[in-house]
């Protein structure tokens, strides 16, 4: 089965949503919301107090970070201006009664997208951002160096987010003991934890990353343990019920994806006006009418790329220079969960050289990754090795086949379907022989596309 039902994203999220107190879905108001943001003036976004990396005040009262600059995108979008945004800032507790009231248009908050916040509160997520994960901190002088030494730790946990659920069961599920110490606010836990109310301090590890940031000269007193137990794609959440104004964050977050994809650079995007690529004509709004469609004007997505960059952009200025931990990468990398962000990101990154993200559009829903066969070269490089590739028989004839890439494709299995598209998607990424050298890298990703509709097609 090549695709997974839309129902499925939610268990992606491994079913971790601690249902906060919140409405159900049942009693959330009926509103149009981009009537109310357009009489109003400005988008309502609801973000975190202090999370450097994705929403913090800088030093004139500025939020700076990827949700911050997602709503940012959006009030591009809709307005053609970055700053008709008001930033709500919100604790975990009162992040979804502030989304079910109104008192938020969307909520770009490192919220994970779970299915019991989509089934039980009436919640939709847009897509994925920021992959992530629980984790532990400690401090240093405790000589702890693995998670399944905390029998009898005190941790310091958020009220109302997954980590409760997650920490909890990951403790009971080993058999040890804790001692649990929870706040409504992150402020609160960290100054806690600082002050050695509790052992560990546990949270999504791109927040434990931004409290040892925030340290200073002091953060090398703090350890992150290996262990991260559980997933969590975080993204933008809107209210079930309005999808006008739900197709308006999602498209938004697709064209910050598309942009990067195309080439497409805050720099550059003057140069591109006369690309005879239909996709980036589209993309641009010279043609095609996707802009009217939406609401929007026809030039949408290119002024959010003028203004703001693309998502590569946001990523290189937000997150970065921060130093999160490598393993919690953008929606692109390898290394993520198996259930992939709706309607669509399939990502292989490549294992060797520069970063690369190729953008798999999968129709209306999520598509299921692939899993390798046992004598695929993917295979054998686990079984041998990481060059064990070069002792299989269809790797060296394929490393052999020459750099235009056609012989590789020719010495490699056809797909259920009687196709190779997916023997391209992992020669595009490295994860086939065909990656020997640059130039077989380009020709497989030019039939990658050929012939494969884009986001930005013709309508039908």
């Amino acid at each position: 089965m090549r695709r997974l039902s839309a129902a499925l994203l939610g268990l992606a999220a491994l079913l971790a949503g601690a249902l906060p107190t919140a409405r159900p879905a049942s009693a959330q108001p009926a509103a149009d919301t981009m009537a109310a943001i357009r009489a109003r003036g400005h988008i309502l976004c609801g973000v975190t107090p202090n999370t450097i990396g994705f929403a913090a005040p800088d030093s004139q009262g500025v939020f700076r970070g990827l949700d911050a600059d997602y709503c940012r995108a959006l009030a591009v979008a809709v307005f053609g201006d970055p700053e008709k945004t008001r930033f709500v800032p919100t604790t975990a507790p009162q992040r979804f009664p502030a989304l079910q009231s109104g008192e938020v248009d969307v909520l770009i908050r490192t919220t994970t997208w779970t299915l019991s916040r989509e089934a039980a509160l009436g919640f939709v997520f847009a897509g994925v951002n920021f992959y992530d994960g629980n984790g532990f901190m400690v401090r240093r002088a405790l000589g702890v160096q693995s998670a399944r030494q905390l029998d009898g730790a005190s941790v310091c946990l958020q009220q109302g987010s997954t980590t409760e659920l997650n920490v909890t069961d990951y403790f009971r599920t080993h058999n040890m003991r804790m001692n649990p110490v929870t706040f409504e606010n992150v402020e609160e836990i960290r100054t806690a934890f600082a002050a050695g109310r509790c052992d560990v301090y546990s949270s999504d590890t791109s927040t434990l990353a931004a409290f040892r940031i925030g340290q200073g000269p002091a953060a090398d007193q703090y350890v992150l343990l290996p262990e991260i137990i559980s997933k969590e794609p975080l993204g933008p959440a809107v209210r079930k019920g309005d999808a006008r104004w739900f197709d308006i964050v999602r498209w938004t977050h697709f064209a910050l994806l598309t942009a990067e994809e195309l080439g497409i650079t805050q720099a550059n995007i003057a140069r591109f006006a006369d690309s005879t690529s239909p996709d980036v004509q589209r993309f641009l709004g010279r043609s095609g009418d996707l802009g009217r469609m939406l609401g929007l004007q026809p030039d949408w997505a290119a002024q959010i790329i003028r203004q703001l960059g693309n998502f590569g952009e946001m990523w290189e200025r937000s997150i970065t220079p921060h130093g999160h931990p490598a393993r919690h990468q953008r929606p692109m990398e390898p290394g993520r969960p198996a259930i992939r962000p709706a309607h669509a990101l399939i990502s292989f990154g490549c294992r060797s050289g520069p970063r690369r993200r190729v953008l798999h559009w999968a129709g209306d829903t999520p598509a299921q990754p692939r899993v390798p066969r046992l004598n695929s070269p993917a295979a054998a490089r686990q079984k041998n090795g990481r060059r064990g590739w070069r002792r299989s028989a269809r790797g060296a004839g394929a490393r052999n086949a020459g750099g235009d890439g056609r012989r590789c494709a020719a010495a490699s299995p056809r797909s259920s379907s009687g196709n190779r598209s997916a023997h391209f998607r992992r020669c595009a990424c490295g994860r086939s022989p065909c990656c020997g050298n640059a130039r077989a890298r380009r020709n497989c990703r030019a039939r990658r596309y050929s012939g494969r509709s884009s986001p930005w097609s013709a309508p039908g």
